[in-house]
């Protein structure tokens, strides 16, 4: 049982009213030797403070009736009984120590916080305050010690450490970042989640305000946000919680924005109309943020796609109309006249405008295209062109081809990422300075064990250097480069996703990435991609370039223009050809009289029905007749598909006459019959 009743006193007021009791005490025993020992003793046993006598050897001599009701003993029982007895091992050291002093003269008296150990083997704590008093001749003649009973204060002492320990745990663990702010605006406490997210150490937090010149945040637009609209500043200044605003914050030691969902909420007392101080929580957006964007950025690539197929298509009809009838210009005019050195400068620049559509479609491709066989030169050369349009003239682009011929298994969109990525990234280290970029391509062999590239397989490879004479990057930053959204970039420069996607695209196709670099000495980035065993090779087409015949021809196109061009060159060549404009009319004419056709050239996008459906009901009025098909953009078709719908072969648009010769006499002919469509162009 307690021997102070009520809630539990403090420190301060204990000792307060301990040292009022020993005066009491004083005069008492003073009292006593007067003769008043009754008033003595009724002070003695009503006192609510434990008291006890205690021999020199630290026997108990007697105690009230508040000293044995703490610790659960009658006097009879506690008298004898040594202070060790009643005092848990924690406090004996301490304890006995200081009595030692006290029996010895070189203390007159102590306090101490002490443990006891009760009757029924359960703790109590006291506080203790202990002297020594001497007889006439100045000599130690026993201890008087009183007790007040803390048990309860201590209780809610190791209640209230515990309740810190746990709150401190929760703190420092949790995922969202934490710090309060006083409402100075000085930050006084953070947990090790906020300062990872600001990129700060503890000290350089700690007494920060606002106000200061090195915070760099940004609004959900990523413009720069004033200070006094930050989250926090705004919840002091109006007293009003401030929940989920969206804001960046540069982290200086990852080098990039750190987007946060912030809540500011005020504390304050109940006389306080504006908040003493604010508990901010920080919730890390980055990677949603990112993938968002990310997902953001596909949709537009995939609408880009879908634009540039459209595109495309309807570029392709056109340059087929000037090169057919270009082509077809050049067969009337004599070689000699100067009408015909411009209609080849005609035909030459479509060619090269068809060859910029068919590479702008290539790299507009989704992922996920199947591997296929491609010359990684013939890559490069149509890169360098491309890029030859986009990179500043103040950089110099120097090319040095090693080797002659380099097929790989690849998705070519796949190769045109890695090429254009690695010689964009190198035209930005030399921003605003110009310099030196080189490209070179040579073979590279592998015995399995390449300092240069980790865990490469033996065997041939293709070489892809891509050096700079930029700025350079020191050994913490090539660390990170490969990391999604690390980007040396300002913000509103580029989403960092360039270099993770050429690691991405290597790895998928066995190849490896190493770089050098040195700050102020340039970059080198070089990738291997495995050489495969030959480069594609268009199945043999029968005749020479121009060789007709005299078949009949079913022609369907819904372009007008392309139509007649077309129509005139199959003429020229010798067939017999029935054009329509209307796929619908065209398979509705071939099922009336399948017998007056041999085969059958289609546009692929049409009004009503495609080309390939046009095929399907074609070949199932009558089977085996050759189908041509020719589209200007070829996402949807292949020779796998081309040859599952039983389609002979298919052009790319724009259509040539040595092209359109060769595809006709091969469909003709029969090659197309054994199971395998070609594709030209």
């Amino acid at each position: 049982m307690s021997a102070i009743a009520g809630p539990a006193p403090n420190k301060g007021d204990l000792e307060k009213r301990i040292f009022e009791l020993e005066a009491e005490l004083e005069l008492l025993r003073a009292s006593g030797a007067n003769g008043e020992d009754d008033l003595f003793r009724t002070m003695y046993e009503s006192s609510n403070v434990g008291i006890a006598r205690v021999a020199l050897d630290f026997t108990i001599l007697e105690a009230n009736r508040a000293y044995c009701g703490m610790l659960g003993y009658s006097e009879e029982e506690l008298i004898g009984k040594t202070l060790q007895e009643i005092t848990a091992p924690e406090s004996i050291p301490e304890n006995i120590e200081k009595q030692k002093q006290l029996r010895d003269l070189k203390i007159d008296s102590f306090r101490m916080e002490k443990e006891f150990i009760r009757k029924d083997g359960s703790q109590a704590w006291g506080l203790l305050h202990a002297s020594v008093i001497k007889n006439r001749q100045g000599e130690a003649q026993y201890f008087l010690g009183s007790v007040a009973d803390i048990t309860d204060r201590k209780k809610v002492e190791a209640e209230l450490r515990e309740s810190e320990f746990k709150y401190r745990t929760l703190f420092e663990n949790m995922e969202q970042g934490v710090f309060y702010q006083k409402d100075t605006g000085e930050m006084f406490d953070a947990n090790s989640r906020a300062l990872e997210l600001f990129g700060l150490t503890r000290d350089e937090f700690l007494g920060r305000t606002s106000m200061h010149p090195e915070w760099k945040v940004f609004d959900e637009e990523g413009n720069p946000l004033k200070p006094e609209d930050y989250p926090s500043r705004k919840t002091l200044s109006t007293g009003r919680a401030i929940r989920d605003q969206v804001v960046g914050v540069y982290n200086p030691r990852k080098k990039q924005m750190v987007w946060l969902s912030v809540s500011a909420i005020p504390q304050c007392g109940h006389d306080h109309e504006l908040p003493c101080q604010v508990f901010v929580t920080l919730h890390d957006l980055t990677a949603l943020r990112n993938m968002q964007r990310r997902l953001s950025q596909s949709h537009k690539l995939e609408a880009i796609g879908t634009l540039a197929g459209g595109i495309a298509h309807d570029f392709n009809n056109l340059l087929s109309v000037v090169l057919g009838n270009a082509e077809l210009a050049v067969s009337d005019t004599p070689h000699d006249s100067p009408a015909a050195e411009s209609l080849l400068e005609i035909q030459s620049a479509g060619m090269r405008a068809r060859d910029v559509v068919r590479q702008l479609l290539e790299f507009a491709k989704p992922e996920g295209k199947r591997k296929q066989l491609v010359d990684f030169i013939g890559i490069v050369q149509e890169s360098i062109r491309f890029l030859r349009a986009t990179i500043p003239s103040t950089v110099d682009i120097q090319v040095k081809i090693l080797i002659n011929k380099a097929p790989v298994m690849a998705d070519p969109s796949n190769l045109y990422q890695v090429m254009i990525n690695l010689c964009t990234n190198a035209a930005h280290a030399m921003a605003g300075r110009g310099g030196v970029l080189g490209v070179n391509v040579a073979r590279h062999e592998s015995n399995g064990e390449d300092p240069d590239f980790f865990a490469l397989a033996p065997g041939e490879y293709v070489r892809l250097s891509v050096s700079d004479t930029g700025i350079g990057m020191d050994a913490q930053t090539q660390n990170k480069i490969f990391d999604p959204y690390f980007t040396t970039r300002d913000v509103g420069e580029g989403a960092g996703m360039g270099l993770a996607v050429v690691h991405g695209i290597l790895e998928t196709h066995g190849g490896r990435i190493h770089v050098e670099s040195e700050p102020e000495k340039g970059s080198t980035f070089t990738v291997v991609f495995p050489l495969a065993s030959a480069l594609p090779t268009a199945p043999a087409l029968s005749g020479n370039g121009y060789e007709g015949g005299n078949e009949r021809i079913l022609l369907v196109d819904d372009e007008a223009s392309v139509l007649r061009t077309v129509n005139m060159m199959l003429e020229r060549l010798g067939y017999q050809v029935t054009p329509y404009n209307d796929a619908l009319e065209a398979l509705k004419a071939f099922k009336e009289r399948p017998e007056d056709f041999d085969a059958i050239v289609t546009d692929m996008t049409m009004p009503g029905l495609t080309g390939v459906l046009l095929a399907e009901e074609a070949i199932a009025v009558k089977p085996g007749v050759p189908v041509v098909l020719c589209t200007g953009y070829s996402e949807n078709i292949d020779e796998e598909t081309a040859k599952d719908q039983g389609i002979s072969a298919f052009i790319m648009k724009p259509v040539v006459r040595r092209e359109m010769a060769r595809v006709i006499r091969f469909a003709l002919d029969g090659a197309g019959s054994s199971g395998r469509a070609v594709k030209s162009g």
